[in-house]
């Protein structure tokens, strides 16, 4: 019988969120171009849609340090929020449509600028709000290419202090799932897998990570 694994709690780390970390790739570059051209947005508002760990919230504090959880903020606290913020997750479950509908009416009538992010476009139960945020300029991250694959496995790992050898990243890279999700999965699985074998990362050490991953979505 194998012997079960032990896994060990992951060590707290700093994630890099500076604007020189956030690794440009086709999927993303249209969202840094908007970015750069703030003030001078052609609408109050932009809504950035993109699956969980594509950088959404690393945009966010690119674009300005007050960012703040839809699901978090009342009517009230849409009424006095700062010049430029970002309110993220506005499709979450629970988020308040009467707060955006203040939200979003508020800051168009002081010109503040609101960074809105979603995983994907909400279905608006309130007509009011439908019609107006259906006027508010939409771009989406687009699915990452090796490039960006192999980026943000290396920065991932380096913010956990951990190493990895290119031929490591070659076999990962022809093996692991196209999706931001799946190398989010596969940096956290294989730094627990490190942890708690005291290994090295090597290519033995990242197909178990990735077999492991596999199991995991056929349970």
């Amino acid at each position: 019988m194998e012997k079960e694994r032990q896994f060990p709690l992951p060590l707290s780390y700093r994630k890099a969120y500076n604007r020189e970390d956030f690794w440009v790739a086709p999927c993303n570059q249209n969202i840094l171009k908007w970015l750069d051209t703030y003030p001078n947005w052609p609408h109050h508002m932009l809504l950035i849609l993109g699956p969980s760990s594509s950088g959404k919230t690393h945009l966010a504090s690119v674009f300005t340090k007050d960012i703040y959880r839809a699901k978090d903020l009342t009517v009230e606290d849409a009424l006095f929020l700062p010049e430029a913020c970002a309110v993220e997750d506005i499709d979450e479950v629970g988020v308040d449509e009467t707060m955006l509908f203040h939200l979003y009416n508020y800051t168009a009538e002081k010109n503040k600028k609101v960074l809105l992010t979603a995983r994907t476009m909400p279905f608006w139960k309130l007509p009011d709000l439908k019609t107006r945020m259906s006027t508010i300029p939409t771009v989406k991250i687009g699915l990452p290419d090796d490039t960006l694959i192999m980026s943000l496995i290396l920065k991932g790992l380096a913010e956990r202090q951990l190493d990895i050898e290119s031929d490591v990243i070659d076999y990962v890279l022809k093996h692991i799932e196209r999706s931001f999700g799946a190398v989010d999965q596969f940096i956290r699985t294989i730094q627990l897998l490190s942890l708690a074998e005291k290994r090295r990362i090597t290519i033995p050490l990242a197909k178990e990570a990735l077999s492991l991953m596999q199991q995991e979505k056929l349970i």
